[in-house]
């Protein structure tokens, strides 16, 4: 059977694809232009200035588990942003953003120093499975979350950030969408199924870049089949998953079923002996035996005992 042919372009979401998008220094304005455009941030707040804190050389080798992929770097105001890549569902993940967000807090202070020294940590999470299932966040593809008053719902304190974008929910097509951070969201998800650019990004700098980062072409054999060993695991990973899912869901009906059959036949036992007891009852009162003594025989209820007369 013939294979198919891979498309022009890989997968962002793929460790290696990420990391070279926004994990190397020499790419520091896709990252800048990148979050600028996630968080909003207008004329005057934007990031002018950025350095990756975890310039490490891209890996050569696999290791065990691809389940996430994580880019650190900081702006010119000491602002400290952590982008996180998750593919296989995790239920608890923002429990793990809070974590890695309070490391990041703790780590900044030296023993005698003030905590009015500690910079703001901003976490965005880029995710390929849905994290909030509620009714109301169905539509919501980027959702922003820190700490407010839970009266007045203003923001108190703006130390600690969460941004988590859900790629399932984005349904928009390139034709519906008007912003910048619209058209990142849609690279995220979709480059890997276009034949080329769209037009409505050939006018933005960064985001050419970014595809042309994205181009097959322009990757090495080394890192195509690095790239192709990731998706692999990414691919294995996810059935791990979605397996122990299913067979956690199978594992609930067999007890759920068994414990049905259980209390079946304990109820049948009881109202097998209720109704002997009853007959034993009805055969004392046919010969007159006083209600006490019935009572005693069979356990039932003197008022159980007057309605079988």
């Amino acid at each position: 059977m013939k294979m198919p042919s891979p498309g022009i372009y890989v997968r962002p979401t793929i460790d290696i694809a990420f990391k070279k998008l926004f994990g190397v220094q020499e790419n520091a304005d896709l990252t800048m232009n990148f979050l600028n455009a996630i968080l909003g941030y207008q004329p005057g707040e934007r990031i002018v200035q950025m350095t990756i804190i975890n310039t490490d050389n891209l890996p050569e080798q696999m290791i065990e588990k691809y389940t996430s992929v994580d880019v650190r770097c900081v702006d010119e105001q000491g602002k400290i942003y952590i982008i996180e890549v998750q593919v296989a569902s995790q239920d608890d993940f923002f429990k793990r953003a809070l974590y890695y967000v309070s490391r990041s807090i703790a780590k900044q202070l030296e023993v005698g120093e003030a905590y009015k020294t500690i910079d703001p940590v901003i976490f965005i999470g880029l995710l390929s499975f849905d994290l909030f299932k509620d009714e109301e966040d169905k539509e919501s593809y980027l959702s922003s979350h820190g700490i407010t008053n839970l009266k007045t719902f203003k923001v108190t304190n703006n130390t600690i950030q969460f941004y988590f974008i859900e790629l399932l929910k984005f349904t928009k097509t390139i034709d519906q969408i008007t912003s910048l951070e619209d058209l990142w969201i849609y690279s995220m998800k979709e480059a890997q199924n276009l034949s080329e650019i769209p037009a409505k990004m050939k006018n933005k700098k960064e985001l050419c870049k970014a595809f042309g980062i994205l181009e097959r072409a322009h990757w090495s054999k080394g890192e195509q089949e690095f790239y192709e060993q990731s998706l692999d695991a990414q691919r294995i990973r996810i059935s791990e998953h979605e397996t122990a899912k299913a067979e956690g869901e199978a594992e609930g009906i067999v007890k759920g079923e068994a414990k049905g059959i259980v209390k079946g036949k304990a109820e049948g036992k009881a109202e097998g002996k209720a109704e002997e007891k009853a007959e034993v009852a009805k055969n004392l009162l046919s010969q007159g035996v006083n209600l006490a003594i019935i009572f005693a025989a069979t356990g039932l209820s003197i008022d159980e005992i007057k309605k079988l007369k």
